[in-house]
């Protein structure tokens, strides 16, 4: 079982490298690779309490936007905007901006549902 929940944790993290060059995800995409680690059984409410948290813990200004929708605003060197929806099976996020603020938006994101998961 637990190689059950490395595999399907490796296929979500190789999801966030091979969209790197891009700066949106598809919730769609995510969400075969978000069941095989068991994000399935997660509520939107919870998707967006662990991005929200996500993006605070790295200095990200985080703003409710809509039920589903988060405004994500990094300011100083990095300066960085995106918009990030989300519900259930994922998590899009849409900005302008490229480079490492981004990146590093999108990964943290990611450490924080699959310790969720691990944490389940």
């Amino acid at each position: 079982m637990n190689r059950f929940w490395k595999m399907g944790l490796t296929a979500l993290i190789s999801l966030l490298f091979l969209s790197a060059c891009s700066s949106k995800y598809d919730s769609s995409m995510l969400s075969s690779a978000a069941e095989q680690v068991g994000l399935e059984h997660m509520t939107t409410e919870q998707m967006g309490s662990a991005i929200m948290a996500a993006g605070e813990e790295q200095g990200w200004k985080m703003t409710e936007f809509k039920n589903n929708e988060l405004l994500a605003e990094k300011f100083g060197d990095d300066e960085a905007t995106a918009s990030i929806k989300y519900d259930n099976a994922g998590f899009d996020i849409d900005s302008k901006t490229e480079g490492g603020a981004i990146d590093d938006l999108k990964e943290g994101i990611m450490d924080k549902l699959s310790a969720m998961v691990e944490g389940h």
